[in-house]
């Protein structure tokens, strides 16, 4: 059978996981930096926050065009996700 038009196409993939992103807490601390660490990941496991129980910030800057979806395969219980 011919058709006249194009099948279909298989998008390009691009996996953020399993990565280095950037981790800061939000404790409002002077001293907090950003450290880099792989993702996913806890951040009761990073010697710095061991018994941290607060609010935290993943950042990671990527340049993307076209149409994008983002999958969030490690969130534990909440994310506000920004996109700039």
């Amino acid at each position: 059978m011919y058709r006249l038009f194009k099948d279909h196409e298989i998008r390009k993939t691009r996996e953020l996981s399993e990565d280095f992103w950037f981790f800061y807490t939000m404790d409002g601390a002077a001293d907090t930096k950003k450290k880099k660490v792989m993702v996913p990941s806890s951040w009761q496991t990073y010697p710095d926050t061991l018994t941290y129980t607060g609010k935290g910030i993943y950042e990671k800057e990527v340049f993307c065009k076209g149409n994008i979806r983002f999958v969030f395969k490690g969130v534990a219980h909440t994310a506000d996700v920004y996109f700039d």
